[in-house]
């Protein structure tokens, strides 16, 4: 799928629109897509230890019952509008 997308904006950018790129602008892109893989291979790595001495139950709780406050009432509303 990468190399068609390579292809696609290297050697047909009239099909596409688009704007030939640079090495600096390729270089850019791999280091963007190749940090969301290192994160995760640290998050999956995390010893559960580690965890257990954070306590994110404050902030994560996923047996809760969201309240209707804030964007979530904002959002609530203006989905009742009639267009």
């Amino acid at each position: 799928m990468v190399f068609v997308q390579v292809v696609m904006i290297q050697w047909v950018p009239g099909l596409t629109r688009t704007t030939s790129l640079t090495r600096s602008d390729w270089g850019g892109t791999l280091v963007i897509g190749i940090t969301t893989w290192a994160i995760a291979i640290l998050l999956k790595l995390t010893p559960e230890k580690w965890l257990e001495k954070v306590k994110v139950d404050k902030l994560i709780d996923e047996n809760r019952v969201s309240s209707n406050d804030g964007i979530l009432k904002a959002y609530n509303s203006a989905k009742k509008i009639k267009v």
